[in-house]
């Protein structure tokens, strides 16, 4: 059995790193991806996490599994653990340099450890953790970033770096006309329980992504400050809670009510009833009635309207948030759910190019129920 290791800090988990991972666990029987942890230097992604980066995205890949290293070179852990091979990616002619020189002194480390090199995809060679880290911060860092990083590890760094803060302070700000309500412990508490609430491990899609593709969204309607604040808070608040045990319906009244409890005392009984109106839009029962609530709706399901590789990725992860559901239970659910958003008379309504998105949208499900049933559908 030919096996190999790939190791690296993974501080965070690129798409880089995920081409090398993919093409090295193609021609050796067993992958190692080793992570590098050294305590005395500061963490940007905590370990535990990027194990689970590189375990989520590999998760369907038997060949590849994830072993943490702390203060050992990695021919000694190749030794340790019976492995001939460590894989190397190599990014341009400085990586190259820079990789033959590690890759003679590990042969005299120790001989029997051969040093494979793999020439990165061009189109990946400018991505490297620092670059990831580089980029954030800076206006609409969100949208450039994402291409670089697995969906697990864009989450990470979107909660590292307080990705929904700033919005989610701002809104409030406005409608609480307190400009210094950042300085409340209460609020930042809520705001921290709202980010561990989209960060729950089984939320493939209803996660912290969403959210943030929700809000960038928002940004193609017309809206004056204090009605992006309200939306804004209603988004934030729409899938807080997200059962799949339960109804959509169940799911929204439960995070409708978790809003009311949060901020009963701190907004206007006004404003909770606007927001309240827009959470429960979200269960796309019946059609909304006033512009905002087609503005929330609108948002909630413009995936539809996304290219087919998209829109097919999204309903991956979604079939994974029901795995405990086997496939004819979960084909007959989804069908029913996909034929009645097929029927709808107007799928958006304040999106801009309506009728393009629309003719997207009904081509998208047309496709996914063809996937399900072949042969016949309604």
């Amino acid at each position: 059995m030919r096996k190999a290791v790939f190791a690296g800090s993974f501080d965070p988990l690129t798409m880089g790193h995920v081409d090398i991972i993919r093409r090295a666990s193609k021609l050796f029987d067993e992958l190692v991806v080793l992570i590098n942890y050294n305590p005395d230097k500061n963490e940007y992604i905590q370990i535990i996490d990027r194990v689970s980066s590189v375990k989520d995205e590999f998760s369907n890949d038997e060949s590849v599994s994830v072993d943490v290293s702390r203060d050992q070179y990695t021919v000694d852990y190749c030794k340790d653990n019976d492995i001939g091979y460590i894989v190397r990616g190599v990014r341009n002619s400085q990586d190259f340099l820079y990789e033959d020189n590690v890759s003679n002194i590990n042969k005299q480390l120790d001989p029997n450890v051969e040093t494979v090199l793999l020439f990165t995809d061009k189109n990946l060679s400018v991505v490297s953790s620092s670059t990831v880290k580089g980029l954030c911060g800076f206006k609409g860092w969100e949208q450039r970033i994402e291409k670089f990083l697995p969906r697990y590890s864009y989450a990470l760094v979107l909660e590292k770096e307080d990705a929904l803060k700033k919005e989610y302070i701002k809104s409030i700000e406005i409608l609480t006309g307190d400009g210094e309500v950042y300085k409340n412990p209460s609020i930042q508490l809520l705001y921290y329980n709202i980010l561990r609430a989209y960060s729950i491990r089984n939320r493939h899609y209803h996660s912290i992504i969403h959210i943030v593709n929700g809000l960038n969204t928002m940004k193609q309607f017309k809206l004056n400050d204090e009605q992006k604040a309200l939306l804004t808070i209603a988004y934030l608040y729409h899938d807080l809670v997200y059962d799949t045990n339960q109804d959509d319906v169940e799911n929204v009244f439960d995070s409708e009510n978790k809003f009311k409890k949060h901020f009963e005392n701190i907004l206007s009984k006004s404003q909770i009833k606007i927001i309240k109106n827009l959470i429960l839009a979200t269960a796309h029962k019946k059609e909304p009635y006033t512009f905002l609530e087609r503005c929330i709706c609108d948002i909630d399901l413009v995936i539809f309207a996304s290219d087919i590789n998209t829109y097919m990725r999204a309903s991956f992860l979604i079939r994974k948030e029901y795995s405990q559901y086997d496939d004819v239970t979960w084909n007959k659910g989804r069908k029913d759910f996909l034929n009645k958003m097929y029927v709808k008379e107007n799928f958006f309504h304040e999106l801009p190019n309506n009728d393009t998105i629309e003719k997207q949208a009904k081509e998208n499900i047309l496709f996914e129920l063809n996937l399900i049933n072949p042969v016949q559908f309604k």
